[in-house]
């Protein structure tokens, strides 16, 4: 069995990291325990990046202005670059660290009209 998995599905509002989200890791275990194959086209994982992509950007803007108030108040901090702390989330990778198969489909007119 193979299971097509769209972007509503994989939007989430929060910056995944290291791990899927609870209700995604229990689907795709679910899915591993059924031998089914899940399956996420290159069109859903680019939507999925670009949303991931702005709440990174939006987690090292937040950074970058707390490390502004801490040094607006004399306030002594380590200092680590905001753009190494946060990193896009591979799903492909994190659905496959749950045990399930994936499979990376290039979306055509054709696999549309099917």
């Amino acid at each position: 069995m193979h299971i097509l998995i769209n972007s509503d599905i994989l939007f989430t509002s929060k910056l995944v990291s290291g791990h899927l989200p609870s209700h995604l890791d229990a689907f795709a275990r679910e899915c591993d325990k059924a031998n089914a194959v899940v399956v996420l086209t290159r069109t859903v994982l680019l939507e999925v990046e670009r949303r991931q992509q702005q709440l990174v950007d939006e987690s090292v803007a937040k950074v970058e202005n707390a490390y502004a108030i801490l040094r607006n108040a004399g306030v002594p901090f380590e200092e680590r670059s905001p753009a190494e702390m946060f990193s896009l989330p591979d799903f492909a990778e994190l659905f496959r660290q749950t045990g399930v198969r994936i499979e990376i489909e290039e979306a055509s007119l054709s696999s549309r009209t099917q």
